[in-house]
C-alpha cells in the first residue's frame, strides 16, 4: 500500500533531519540498530499471533481496527520531538521505539488482511493473476513511495512552515492516505456483500 511504502521507505530520512529542523537528528547505526530489533516482534506477530486473530475476529474486523489504529499512530511519531528535547535522547527513543514498533506491527496486520481479503474475493482459478496484479501494485507503490515521501520530508523541513506543514506534514499524508484506503476497501467489501442479494432479487424477478 502506498501509505506503506511512504512510512516505511522516508521515515529514516526524518529520524536523520536536524532537530532544529523538526527531525530527530539520529545516526544511521541507531536508525539501522532499531529497524532490525524491529523484525523479531513482527516475525512473532505473522506467525504465532495473526492466526489467533483471524480465528477470533476475521479479516475484515482486523483490516478495520489496524487500520483505524494507525491513523492516530502515524501523528504520535512526529510528537517525540515536541515531547522530548535533544539532550534527553534516551526517553525519546524509548517512546519512539514503542510507537513505531505498534505502527508497524499495525501495518503488517493491515497488509496481512487485505491480501487474504483480496485472494478470498475471487475464485481459485483466479487468484495466481491476482497475487500477479497485487505484485504489481506493490511495486508501483514501492517506486513512488521514496519519491512522494522524500518529496513531502524536503519540503517540510526546509519549508519553516507552520503545524500542519511542519515536521507533521509527512506523517499526516500516511494517516490520510490510509484513511482513504480503509475507504475504498470498506466500500469494495460492502458491494460485494451486496452482489449476492442483487442476483437473487434478479432471480426472483425474473422467475415472476
Amino acid at each position: 500500500m502506498l501509505f506503506e511504502s511512504i512510512f516505511t521507505e522516508t521515515l529514516p530520512l526524518w529520524l536523520c533531519a536536524p532537530y532544529s529542523k523538526g527531525g530527530l537528528q539520529m545516526d544511521a547505526d541507531q536508525i539501522g540498530n532499531m529497524m532490525g530489533i524491529f523484525g523479531i516482534p513482527q516475525f512473532c506477530l505473522q506467525v504465532f499471533f495473526y492466526p489467533i486473530l483471524v480465528k477470533s475476529f476475521g479479516d475484515i474486523t482486523i483490516l478495520v481496527g489496524s487500520s483505524l489504529a494507525i491513523m492516530p499512530i502515524f501523528l504520535l511519531i512526529p510528537l517525540s520531538h515536541d515531547l522530548f528535547a535533544l539532550e534527553d535522547s534516551t526517553s525519546m527513543k524509548f517512546y519512539l521505539g514503542i510507537v513505531w514498533l505498534l505502527g508497524l506491527c499495525m501495518i503488517n496486520l493491515t497488509l496481512s488482511a487485505l491480501q487474504r481479503i483480496l485472494n478470498d474475493s475471487v475464485e481459485t482459478r483466479q487468484r495466481g493473476e491476482m497475487n500477479g496484479t497485487l505484485t504489481l501494485g506493490n511495486s508501483l507503490f514501492q517506486m513512488l513511495g521514496p519519491f512522494l515521501g522524500g518529496s513531502l520530508i524536503e519540503w517540510s523541513i526546509n519549508g519553516e512552515l507552520g503545524f500542519p506543514f511542519n515536521h507533521y506534514c509527512l506523517f499526516g499524508f500516511c494517516s490520510l492516505v490510509c484513511g482513504l484506503n480503509l475507504k475504498f476497501c470498506t466500500a469494495g467489501i460492502n458491494l460485494k456483500k451486496e452482489s449476492p442479494k442483487l442476483v437473487i432479487q434478479a432471480a426472483i424477478k425474473t422467475g415472476n
